[in-house]
Formats: C-alpha cells, sequence, structure tokens
C-alpha cells in the first residue's frame, strides 16, 4: 500500500440480506451510500465484494471477491476495518491494532460491536442509520481517534503477549505426539460414543416418554373427575324435578 487505506468486509449473511432486501429502493440506498462515502475519502478503500465491477465505482476504491484479511490487517497503512461484527473480525482487528467501525445485522454482532464500543477500539452503527453523513462522520471520528488508536494497539500487545512464541509451542506438541504415539490418552471420550448418545437420543426418547405418560394421565384423570361431577350434578338434579 503506497497510502493509508481502509478495509471494507461484509461475510455472507450480511451481502445476502442487503442484495435480498425485499424493497429494491433500500438495496441501491445502502450501496450509494456506501460508495459515495467511500468516494469522498482520502484514503484508498479495499471492499470485498462479490462482484467485480460496480456501476459508479471511485477511483480509490478497489473491488476483491477475495481479500487475505489477515496480511491487509498486519499492515501498517491499514486505518480503518469496516465489518458486519463477526467474532473472529473483532479478534484479529484487535490482535492487529486496528480500529473498527461495525454494521452488525444479526446474531451476536450488536453484542460484539457494543463490547468493541465499550472498550475503546472502535464503534458502530446500524443499517436503518445508514445515511452519507453517518456513515461519513463515524468513519472520521475513528482514523481521527488517536486514543481510539492507542487503545486497540494497546490491547494488541497485550493479546500477543504469550509466555511461549507460537512457532515453539506448536513444535513442542508435535513432538509431544509424536513421542505419545498418538497421545491417545488426551483425546476426547467423544470420538467412541455412539451417535445416539452424543446427540442425547435416548434422553430425549425418556423425555418424550415421560411427558406422553405424565399428559395422558392428567388427562384420563381430569375426564374421570370431570365425569363424575357431572354425574352427581344430574342426579341431584333429577331428585329435585
Amino acid at each position: 500500500m503506497a497510502a493509508n487505506a481502509d478495509l471494507c468486509r461484509f461475510q455472507s449473511p450480511v451481502r445476502s440480506a442487503l442484495m435480498n432486501c425485499n424493497r429494491i429502493d433500500t438495496i441501491f440506498r445502502y450501496r450509494k451510500v456506501l460508495v459515495e462515502v467511500f468516494g469522498s475519502l482520502q484514503q484508498r478503500v479495499l471492499w470485498k465484494w462479490d462482484e467485480a465491477t460496480m456501476e459508479g465505482l471511485p477511483l480509490n476504491v478497489r473491488l476483491s471477491k477475495w481479500l487475505p484479511q489477515q496480511d491487509i490487517l498486519g499492515h501498517s497503512k491499514l486505518r480503518l476495518f469496516i465489518t458486519h461484527g463477526g467474532r473472529l473480525s473483532t479478534q484479529e482487528a484487535t490482535y492487529h491494532g486496528v480500529p473498527v467501525l461495525g454494521i452488525p445485522v444479526a446474531l451476536d454482532q450488536h453484542y460484539n460491536m457494543r463490547m468493541v464500543q465499550q472498550e475503546g477500539c472502535g464503534c458502530f452503527l446500524h443499517w436503518e442509520d445508514l445515511t452519507y453523513g453517518n456513515l461519513r462522520d463515524h468513519i472520521l471520528h475513528v482514523i481521527s481517534d488517536a486514543r481510539m488508536r492507542e487503545e486497540v494497539q494497546r490491547q494488541a500487545i497485550v493479546m500477543r503477549d504469550q509466555p511461549v512464541p507460537p512457532g515453539e509451542w506448536t513444535t513442542y506438541w508435535v513432538e509431544y505426539v509424536l513421542q505419545h504415539h498418538g497421545a491417545v490418552h488426551l483425546r476426547s471420550p467423544v470420538a467412541q460414543m455412539p451417535w445416539y448418545q452424543l446427540y442425547n437420543v435416548d434422553v430425549w426418547i425418556l423425555l418424550v416418554v415421560v411427558t406422553v405418560v405424565v399428559a395422558g394421565l392428567a388427562s384420563l384423570v381430569s375426564y374421570k373427575i370431570l365425569r363424575y361431577m357431572l354425574r352427581c350434578y344430574y342426579k341431584s338434579k333429577t331428585k329435585k324435578d
């Protein structure tokens, strides 16, 4: 990268939600906002997108169907990571010390981005709040906030601080497994369990049987009580007549 750059990457569920929206005007509005905001930035923008081209694409924006996310996040020129807020994406951004702007859609993404914002490593906005001014203000805020960059870089140092370098740790465990002939003692007993025990099929069958029996007995008792009460009622009514 010759100049500072931003990375925009959304996972398949986000792209599907964007492209399969019920209202076609909403689809184009979201994409138009992204294109216009990216084009207004001084930085180059790397955008992971399923299509190779896009109408009206600014010169500073590069589309690609695949991007080496780890390599890009680790580049010293990267200033911002725009993401859907998946757990792995936020962890990788923190590991490389890159501030995050999240646009969560569903599942754990909202929680992940709230935690990122709470820790001072980024911020987020909702898709329904995605306007030109709102998105551009959030991007410029994250890029220009020195305290935010310092905090995420501090957390990167903490995350990388390991007692043993990863290469040595990997070598140790490979040699350990070879030395102990596959390290059978470390294997989970789950690997030897029958499938019906693994998925608790026997437990579920028992629960279903117990539920059916209890429900059946309760229904039978209720029926007997109701029948007895009705019989008593009609007998008393007959005597009065």
